[in-house]
């Protein structure tokens, strides 16, 4: 890291060496200390921007859960971005704010190693993205997700790809035309496409299976994912007739395979609300009861072992019961 500064350059702080600036103390301070030390100058700025940097800054902060939602003040429709740190002792100080976006049409689809992926015009034509970094305030749009020949209607998740270093979205999407008429036209060949960050190359189709295809089906647009073993998980609720599933990612070969998920209660002939969760390095699922006051939690035994095939693998679960399920909070991820 110390290579963001020239040689022969002006050091950062007189009488320290560069890599004791950088590495035993800017790469320790608190996102919002780190704000403020990057105004004291070009260089500060230009040292703490590099992708190695970024890294090792973010390597050394808290894994916090990331919720967002509307702020209606009069006309406006806000949309609040705010992390939840769990171990702050003070109820207040549990609740930070990490930006505002001032869109009505916008929010927060993924996250990955502090970078955030942000939709705007949601369910529109002329729906777009950005990659915004809350450390740095940096935010620049995603052209390529706007402008592709693909309809890229869902954004299914981003990851780091390990083998090349290189941060991905994965969208679900079709092929489309624009004909004589100027209209676009929508072709049915239904795929999964995955885009580089920084690349000027055209979404690449990586397709997938056609159990896939139908699981995916079912997936809601507002259902996001959860990263777990470095791979990405959905839980994908299925008609009554049919058990849910979870569908993984892997971020490595960039295939899917799928595995069964724990029976959920039934109300009303209605199955349960179901979704998935990462906890200290254990995948979990809930499932909340119709009245929203009793929570069914299962959690993941061992390690996971998952083969392409409908009956691959089953979770090795235990189930707790708690009392109480917090309403009108949606928790996208970790950033």
């Amino acid at each position: 890291m110390a290579d963001a500064t020239s040689a022969g350059a002006t050091p950062l702080l007189p009488g320290l060496l560069d890599d004791i600036v950088i590495c035993e103390i800017l790469v320790r301070l608190p996102p919002k200390a780190l704000l403020r030390c990057r105004a004291v100058s070009r260089a500060w700025r230009r040292t703490t921007s590099t992708r190695d940097f970024l890294l090792a800054h973010h390597a050394r902060q808290p894994a916090l859960l990331i919720t967002s939602g509307h702020d209606y003040g009069g006309r406006l429709h806000d949309r609040d971005l705010i992390t939840y740190d769990h171990r702050a002792r003070a109820a207040g100080a549990q609740l930070q704010h990490v930006a505002q976006l001032d869109e009505r049409d916008c929010g927060l689809v993924a996250c990955c190693d502090g970078l955030l992926l942000i939709s705007h015009n949601i369910n529109r034509k002329d729906a777009c993205s950005s990659i915004y970094n809350p450390a740095t305030r940096q935010c620049a749009p995603i052209p390529a997700l706007c402008d592709s020949k693909v309809s890229c209607n869902h954004i299914l998740g981003m990851y780091r790809h390990h083998p090349t270093g290189e941060y991905r979205i994965l969208v679900h999407g079709k092929n489309k035309e624009t004909d004589y008429h100027e209209e676009e036209i929508y072709f049915y060949d239904d795929a999964c496409y995955i885009f580089a960050l920084g690349s000027v190359q055209p979404l690449r189709n990586i397709r997938f299976p056609p159990e896939i295809e139908q699981l995916l089906l079912h997936c809601e647009a507002a259902m996001t994912a959860v990263m777990f073993g470095g791979n990405l998980h959905w839980h994908i609720d299925q008609n009554e007739t049919e058990s849910n599933m979870i569908v993984i990612f892997d971020t490595t070969t960039e295939s899917f395979r799928q595995m069964h998920a724990p029976v959920v209660p039934v109300f009303r002939n209605v199955p349960a609300y179901a979704d998935l969760f990462d906890m200290d390095g254990v995948l979990g699922m809930l499932s909340c009861d119709e009245a929203a006051n009793t929570i069914d939690i299962w959690v993941l035994r061992g390690t996971m072992k998952a083969r392409s095939g409908p009956s691959s693998a089953r979770l090795k679960c235990r189930s707790l019961r708690s009392r109480h399920c917090v309403d009108n909070m949606t928790i996208v991820g970790m950033p």
